[in-house]
């Protein structure tokens, strides 16, 4: 469905000056370690944003869908984070060694290749007792607090929709069950996203024009905007008020 001009003209205005916030995350000076790892969030959703908006004009819609998700998955995260910035980030950190030390584990038997060999090779046993070491603190940690979600052998955070569960926000439960989940599909090539439908007499293919690239716009903006919120108030950026406004704007195109 076409947007109307007056909304594709709010939307436009929208972009013009969500683009005028962006020099806020260049910011350089004392933080906080919370602080940091939320300016950090905010490099990477500005690439996001910027690469839907480059992807859906033409070069990939696909491009653009995946972007977005990952834009949103942000959102839910670094709002998770700062529910207990103390622990949480502890365990996002803990999360990260869990997985390279299961990758160096298992790459050589499961994999099989030699850059899967050499990959074991170049851990030394030190490196190794260390990852094993910070993974086995964090996992106390998390009993210790009772993070919900975490269980005793497998990831050390929540799943996405606990997290989001813990959030509790209108916008984590909008941002997961409805956006998130419906494009999916396009990040596992999902038998809707391909731009084509199977059936008994044979294959159909859609049409895979975007002739209208206006909702993927908002909805990249809306995430990137509420990001912006939230990494403001984490590292003191004093934008969560404009940020915010802007979003509203969104809300009725």
């Amino acid at each position: 469905m076409k947007r109307s001009s007056a909304a594709l003209a709010r939307l436009t205005d929208v972009e013009r000056r969500l683009q005028a916030l962006d020099p806020a995350l260049d910011i350089t000076g004392p933080s906080t370690p919370i602080g940091i790892v939320a300016l950090a969030f905010g490099h990477r959703a500005r690439s996001l944003y910027r690469g839907v908006l480059h992807a859906v004009e033409g070069p990939s819609e696909a491009a653009a869908q995946v972007a977005l998700r990952a834009l949103i998955e942000q959102t839910i995260l670094l709002a998770w984070l700062l529910l207990d910035p103390d622990v949480h980030l502890r365990l996002w950190t803990a999360e990260h060694q869990r997985h390279m030390r299961n990758l160096i584990m298992k790459a050589p038997t499961k994999a099989g290749s030699r850059f899967a060999a050499g990959l074991a090779e170049i851990v030394s046993d030190d490196a190794a007792n260390t990852l094993d070491g910070a993974i086995a603190e964090g996992r106390r940690l998390a009993i210790e607090k009772r993070v919900v979600g975490v269980r005793k052998n497998a990831s050390l955070l929540p799943g996405l929709e606990v997290m989001t569960e813990q959030v509790g926000t209108p916008e984590a439960k909008e941002a997961y069950h409805i956006v998130y989940n419906l494009i999916s599909g396009w990040a596992h090539s999902g038998a809707g996203d391909l731009g084509l439908t199977v059936t008994a007499a044979g294959v159909i293919f859609d049409d895979d024009r975007v002739d209208d690239s206006a909702p993927i716009r908002a909805m990249a903006a809306a995430a990137y905007l509420y990001m912006l919120g939230l990494v403001s108030r984490a590292a003191d950026l004093s934008i969560e008020d404009q940020a915010e406004s802007l979003r509203q704007q969104l809300l009725i195109l």
